[in-house]
């Protein structure tokens, strides 16, 4: 009775056991499939742990082989042989392995995930006594009863199968173990797909960071693929390796090959995990024509436990870490515990593989830069941090910086063009895109100081990508890097380097000696304005004057197509300077920027005549007055527009000269004056027969030849007369009531005085009766001018003004219809009435 209490009790407690680990699967089950789209691909990863799990010990490479199509899936690999206890955790769940401390898989809950391919799994394989057996596990969550009725049901069939004959084994040959599922809809097709593609794609890294594997082949109908690490070479004595892995697929082959440096961490918890220590770091690498170049890593989880734990694609790594250490954060492998709980000691493990990954990233970066890798920027890139629930963002951000974004600065792997030298000693060209960086860098290249600190050009965009990266992790912005520059300080530079002398002079010596300043300014100013920096071109003294001068772009105007000769008659002569006002017309970048604003011929003109006004209130003529005077004239003659000869009216020219007199100012036109000060134009322009009279006119009411040398074209001094702004005529005609009644005078008295009824035209002599300088007065005092004049009466004046000298009828006012004669020459009066003829002792007489 007490044995048969004893087996009753036994069968009581394996009952109970198998209820509750029944209801254990169940509740998974149910939660699986809940989370059906966040574990979708892990199923895979799970069966290809195990398989690594198996590999210990065996001494042979591990082959792996997944079989799609037809409505299944195969898995099955040549791992060591199952032990009963193996089978009997795959059966009722659970796990051998948590005390192994050279395996990582769980036959429990992570097998589980597998379900989601089929309900229905058909496991084959051989003891370690050499027996196979074959049988099926069903897991249909229907209730909590019906997975224990399944469980029990395969260990029957487990048992069965062992008897059973093996001369038709099930298993293929060279493997092991088998895993085969029925996939029956489209939910476990969509799974079966998902998990593969994330196979293909992983697999090559699986390869590189599990030595004990030697291939894992992909099979479906007309395609497949075998991943195989075909060679690996130590590069060092401290853990640095280089691994190529084939892929051959249909007869075609590749190679990815992977650049990896190894170490272990050392740690004073967990002592039984000592045979995990290793820590792995790897990026991909290229053969390129110039050597090697880095590979960015694309759409791979940066962290490995042997295999990928999906969902750290975005962790803050630029390279891939592999490590058994890693504890992952729940049961789905999609992140591992970091500074979430520092007495956790899964969490300070993973902590200190971090760290260990850190350190050898740097010996990565420094390995590459002394080979003279290209692309060496891609290991700088640190990918931003993400929220996730398995870290604390905020303490891995510090330890980034602490760890790795520090470390990179002080590490020598910039290739310049001369060697490598570390960040922050170099000079980074900063822009918000590739285009930018390179017009940047080319305008940073030119500059004497600053090549032998660039990148090599076509690796600039990515050390800008690497600065931006450490800027975000950092929390601060890329300026606070000294090694970084971007518009703005490269505008800043200029002007601190240019600030002694500030002018294009001391830009070239700053320069590369085969650099053209202007046509690297003007690329400059094209790169701020371009770029966002408009304002600095706007605010700092290095717009570059027509002079050579460097100024704030609001201190120059734009030149509006101002004629040299202008701008010479300015700066020669006055000293104006007006270059230092007007920017460079070469700097055809800011032919948009409005600066101070327009200037013209016409502005250019006004300042000219404006300093001339200013010399003139003297009323004595200066050497760069009388320069500028008639350079100016000339200039304005012959632009034939209206503006220049309203420019004229008024302007400030000057006299002739006799002798030691001085030059005086004479003003063209009548503007402010009286018609009768309308001055004489230069002798040389007046024709051939009156220039022999030329002496009876006062020099200080003649233009200087000075003008007609530089401006002799015979029709300029028509239009200026025409205009009115110069006399070429010496007898002048006008319209005026008369008084004089010669030939008829003596008048008799009449009632009212004697005076035309009418106005009437007369001619007469311009300038003849004018105080000091008039003509009479200067004959008066002058025998030999005398003598001119009345050579100049008697053969020039009566044969130009012959009409004159015709009486003429008039009514006149005294009384009506009263009539007198008067000659129309007006001059004749003066003449007749004025003492002109010097007859000795300083006396004079009237002519008779």
């Amino acid at each position: 009775m007490v044995i048969d209490d004893k087996r009753n009790w036994e069968q009581v407690q394996r009952d109970t056991l198998t209820a509750n680990t029944a209801q254990i699967v169940y509740q998974h089950l149910r939660n699986l499939e809940s989370r059906r789209e966040r574990v979708i691909t892990r199923w895979i990863w799970e069966l290809l742990q195990n398989a690594i799990d198996a590999s210990h010990s065996t001494g042979v490479g591990l082959v792996c082989s997944v079989e799609y199509g037809q409505g299944k899936v195969a898995f099955q690999h040549n791992g060591r042989a199952f032990k009963l206890d193996e089978i009997a955790h795959l059966i009722y769940h659970g796990s051998t392995k948590a005390e192994d401390a050279l395996t990582i898989g769980q036959y429990g809950s992570g097998f589980l995930t597998t379900h989601l391919l089929s309900e229905r799994i058909e496991i084959s394989g051989r003891l370690d006594d050499n027996r196979e057996f074959d049988f099926h596990l069903i897991r249909q969550p229907d209730s909590i009863q019906a997975i224990d009725a399944y469980m029990k049901e395969a260990a029957e069939n487990f048992h069965t199968s062992l008897s059973a004959s093996s001369a038709s084994s099930p298993l293929p040959k060279g493997y092991t173990t088998r895993f085969l599922y029925p996939v029956e809809d489209s939910g476990s097709s969509d799974v079966v797909n998902k998990g593969v593609s994330a196979l293909k794609l992983h697999a090559p890294w699986i390869v590189a960071f599990n030595h004990q594997f030697y291939s894992i082949s992909i099979e479906s109908p007309g395609d497949a693929i075998t991943y195989a690490a075909s060679k690996r070479v130590d590069l060092s004595d401290n853990g640095l390796h280089e691994i190529t892995v084939n892929q051959k697929r249909n007869g075609n082959e590749e190679y990815t090959t992977y650049l990896l440096a190894e170490a272990d961490v050392y740690v004073t918890i967990c002592q039984p995990l000592a045979e995990r220590r290793k820590v792995s770091v790897a990026i991909p690498i290229i053969e390129t024509v110039n050597g090697k170049s880095c590979l960015e890593i694309e759409s791979t989880p940066r962290l490995f436990l042997g295999l990928p734990l999906i969902g750290t694609e975005e962790f803050s790594l630029p390279a891939v870490v592999n490590s058994l250490l890693f504890t992952p954060s729940d049961g789905d492998r999609d992140g591992v515990n970091l500074w979430l709980n520092e007495n956790d000691d899964a969490n300070r493990l993973n902590q200190a593989v971090i760290t260990q990954a850190c350190e050898l990233l740097i010996d990565l970066l420094g390995f590459t830069a002394q080979s003279g890798y290209e692309n060496i920027h891609t290991l700088a890139i640190i990918p931003p941090v993400s929220k996730q629930d398995w870290l604390d963002d905020i303490r891995l951000k510090q330890h980034i910086v602490d760890h790795l974004i520090e470390p990179i600065r002080q590490t020598p792997a910039i290739l310049c063009e001369q060697g490598s030298i570390a960040p922050e000693d170099a000079i980074l060209p900063i822009a918000e895109n590739d285009e930018a960086v390179i017009a940047l860098w080319d305008l940073l290249n030119a500059l004497k100081d600053f090549h032998p600190k660039l990148p090599r050009r076509k690796e600039a965009t990515g050390w800008c990508k690497a600065v931006k990266s450490w800027a975000a992790i950092s929390d601060c912005s890329v300026e606070d890097f000294d090694e970084s520059f971007d518009g703005r300080k490269l505008a800043e530079h200029i002007e601190k380097a240019t600030s002694t002398d500030g002018d294009i002079d001391e830009l070239r010596s700053i320069l590369a000696d085969d650099v053209c300043a202007v046509e690297w300014l003007d690329s400059l100013y094209a790169f701020l304005v371009a770029n966002g920096f408009d304002g600095e071109v706007r605010s700092r003294r290095i717009v570059l004057d027509q002079s050579g001068g460097l100024d704030e772009i609001s201190n120059l105007w734009r030149d509006n197509d101002i004629d040299d000769e202008l701008k010479d008659i300015e700066d020669d002569i006055f000293g104006l300077g007006i270059r230092c006002y007007l920017r460079d017309v070469r700097l055809t970048s800011l032919s948009d920027e409005i600066g101070r604003g327009d200037y013209e011929n016409k502005d250019v003109v006004g300042r000219i005549i404006d300093k001339l006004n200013s010399q003139a209130n003297n009323n004595y003529v200066i050497d760069n007055f009388a320069q500028a005077s008639v350079r100016l004239m000339a200039w304005l003659v012959v632009q034939n527009e209206q503006w220049a000869w309203d420019c004229l009216n008024g302007f400030p020219a000057f006299s002739s000269s006799i002798g030691d007199s001085r030059r005086r100012v004479l003003t063209l036109g009548r503007k402010g004056a009286d018609d009768a000060d309308l001055p004489l134009a230069p002798v040389k322009s007046w024709s051939k027969d009156i220039q022999r009279y030329a002496h009876l006119f006062s020099p200080t009411l003649t233009l200087a030849d000075d003008f007609y040398d530089a401006t002799s074209v015979a029709s300029i001094w028509k239009k200026l007369a025409e205009e009115g702004l110069v006399r070429t005529d010496i007898i002048v005609t006008r319209e005026s009531n008369y008084e004089v009644f010669l030939p008829d005078e003596p008048l008799p008295e009449g009632v009212g005085g004697h005076k035309t009824l009418n106005p009437v035209t007369l001619t007469d002599i311009v300038f003849l009766q004018r105080d000091r300088v008039g003509v009479l007065e200067r004959v008066r005092n002058s025998p030999r001018r005398a003598r001119l004049f009345w050579r100049f009466l008697t053969e020039w004046l009566v044969n130009h003004d012959a009409g004159g000298l015709t009486p003429k009828e008039a009514a006149c006012e005294c009384e009506d219809d009263a009539k007198h004669n008067y000659y129309p020459a007006a001059w004749l009066v003066p003449i007749v009435r004025n003492s002109w003829v010097p007859i000795g002792n300083n006396k004079r007489d009237r002519v008779s």
